[in-house]
């Protein structure tokens, strides 16, 4: 029954709880069953089976309605060989799937093609084990038809609003032995747990028919957590992964198993089925996630506080890894690698190429001895990593033991092609290990020298702020990575820079993932009324601390329309200077008859990067005494 006011009469068409399952067994293809806004309690339902073409959609009345639980013992809705269906504006909430089943509130399996479209679920879960998936729903699909979660929310803002699952994906779990392609767009996944992996989402898909696609998009994951690995989202296929837009914050493991966890937010992995299958990501934020552990490990060995990527190609654009972190690793043997961000090959998943373009890896650490705090790439049982960097910043990262590296960290099998970038101003060395590098035109320091290369330097970048907590890479007037990279090394498709502006301002590409905008407005004139003394008018101006460098530049002074004194300058930024401006001998005439007023001053200036600027302003000429 509905439980709860409903002030407004039912839509034409629409059901009641009692009537819904007899509504379902009925629906024609192409047909759509409305649902009473409202709450059914305690009701369990099942889809029927029908050909893989059979097309349907359930869905809520008005705002809405909310499925409270299941029958006793069960979950809300099941369904096997349900044919192409779609769930939309429905709330699913404390249900529990029988002990040692799937999906919490939802669970369907076999040839079916699902749709999830704004739709909420709160407070399910799966108990059973660490095997057991799904909190929320479970689907496993041998469809060729594309399963979508789109604009849906898992969890809120309390943990007993969250989804749970006593193994994998605590609110969702999809896996695809066959052709079927996934994808999740515009949801959000908060506070959701996991006993094992995928505190908010776990998806797999390692079918060998077809070229199914998995696809992440514009969705947020926030305080999910696992027990191992992949705090906020796990993702494994045998084809292809892409990842956009997408915002992880605050995810944590919290291991209480010993060896490896991987992933503080996100796990992406291949199958030794299909080596190096490609993961494209553009345009991600990880923030403040972390992998940490109960305190009863007597082995540890986390890697990537914000990702970990494991035998796939990546192609990284824009993406953002601040203020990620790891634990101390623990155990003869044991490391901790890549605080921010983790890429590995190991021998059965190939040797993956990466290329991270517009990267920023600031304010990650690594507690105690660690490797590759911004970013670490190796290899593992024979495995190797190729890895590009072109025009990114690593910065501001930090591990707390004097071994290891603050920046970026190969293995000694890896190879490295760096362009255009800042790997430096990190805590422990910047840049370890890798057998090969071939370094250009990028603010790297290597025993306290530039990286061997050409166009290289070793200087303090003089970010905004790029420590923990902080993690902003942006350039200030005194970088000298500003105009000192190289434009011919810029992929032609990387148009701007991690913020979206001009990827090169001023003629000249800088070295890493900002580019400078120069605020430089012009050089002010400060004086209402200039004395004169000898013959020279003495006139203030200022160069603006937004300036790059130095000021340089005239000022004149006009009479009548005619030119009556200049004076070239260079002033250095956030200073002041007076200039003697000589006079010529019909205005020092004028003078002697008395003071001229409405004289125009105008500055004519360009700070070091040559942003050029005007200022003007009506000054009075006085004899001075």
């Amino acid at each position: 029954m509905f439980v709860g006011a409903l002030a407004l009469a039912a839509p034409a068409g629409a059901v009641t709880c009692a009537n819904l399952q007899t509504a379902i067994n009925g629906v024609a293809n192409g047909g759509t069953v409305t649902v009473n806004q409202g709450t059914c309690t305690g009701m369990s339902f099942t889809l029927p089976s029908h050909a893989p073409g059979f097309t349907y959609t359930i869905q809520g009345a008005g705002t809405g309605a909310t499925f409270n639980g299941g029958a006793s013992g069960n979950r809300i809705l099941t369904g096997t060989d349900v044919g192409i269906v779609t769930l939309r504006n429905l709330t699913f909430e404390n249900s529990t799937a029988p002990t040692g089943q799937n999906g919490g509130a939802v669970d369907i399996e076999g040839n079916s093609g699902v749709t999830i479209d704004s739709d909420r679920f709160f407070g399910n879960k799966v108990t059973g084990g660490t095997i057991m998936q799904g909190g929320a729903i479970h689907i496993s699909s041998t469809s060729s038809s594309t399963v979508t979660i789109r604009n849906s929310t898992f969890g809120g803002a309390t943990a007993a609003s969250g989804n749970s699952s006593s193994g994998s994906g605590g609110a969702v779990t999809i896996n695809n032995p066959g052709a079927t392609s996934m994808q999740v767009i515009g949801s959000v996944f908060r506070r959701n747990t996991a006993g094992f992996a995928g505190g908010g989402l776990s998806e797999s898909s390692n079918g060998t028919s077809g070229n199914p696609q998995v696809t992440l998009e514009n969705s947020s994951f926030t305080q999910n957590s696992a027990s191992a690995d992949a705090g906020g989202a796990v993702l494994s296929s045998a084809h292809s992964l892409t990842v956009e837009r997408n915002a992880f914050s605050h995810n944590s493991v919290v291991s209480n198993v010993d060896g490896s966890a991987r992933g503080g937010a996100l796990l992406a992995v291949g199958f030794p089925s299909a080596p190096n299958a490609p993961l494209t990501q553009i345009g991600n934020r990880f923030d403040a996630n972390h992998i940490g552990q109960d305190g009863l490990r007597s082995s540890l060995a986390p890697g990537g506080g914000g990702e970990w990527v494991g035998g796939l190609d990546l192609t990284s654009r824009n993406d953002r890894f601040t203020s990620n972190s790891l634990a101390q690793a623990v155990g003869g043997g044991a490391e901790a690698e890549g605080g921010g961000l983790g890429l590995e090959g190991c021998g059965s998943l190939g040797t993956p190429t990466d290329v991270l373009e517009n990267l920023v890896a600031a304010g990650n650490q690594i507690a105690g001895e660690g490797h590759g705090a911004g970013v670490y790439g190796g290899g593992c049982g024979g495995g190797t990593v190729h890895a590009t960097v072109l025009d990114s910043t690593i910065a501001g990262n930090r591990q707390t033991d004097s071994g290891g590296s603050g920046g970026l960290a190969g293995g000694s099998g890896d190879t490295l092609k760096m362009r255009n970038s800042v790997v430096t101003a990190n805590v422990g060395a910047s840049l370890e290990g890798f057998a090969t590098r071939t370094i250009t035109n990028t603010d790297a320091c290597v025993l306290g020298s530039p990286a061997p290369g050409p166009g290289n330097i070793c200087k303090p970048p003089k970010l905004a702020n790029p420590a923990p907590g902080h993690a902003d890479v942006h350039e200030t007037t005194l970088s000298p990575t500003i105009n000192a990279g190289s434009n011919l090394f810029v992929p032609g498709p990387l148009t701007t820079d991690f913020e979206g502006q001009p990827r090169i301002l001023n003629g000249v590409v800088d070295m890493g993932a900002d580019e400078f905008k120069d605020g430089f407005g012009g050089v002010p004139i400060l004086s209402k009324k200039a004395k004169v003394k000898k013959g020279k008018a003495r006139v203030k101006v200022r160069c603006p601390k937004t300036a790059v460098g130095h000021c340089t530049g005239k000022l004149t002074l006009r009479s009548g329309g005619h030119g009556i004194g200049s004076r070239r300058f260079s002033i250095a930024a956030g200073k002041t200077k007076t200039l003697k401006v000589p006079l010529t001998r019909a205005a020092k005439v004028q003078l002697e008859l008395g003071p001229l007023d409405h004289v125009l001053a105008r500055t004519n200036a360009h700070d070091d990067i040559g942003t050029k600027k005007r200022k003007t302003r009506h000054i009075e000429l006085k004899l001075a005494g």
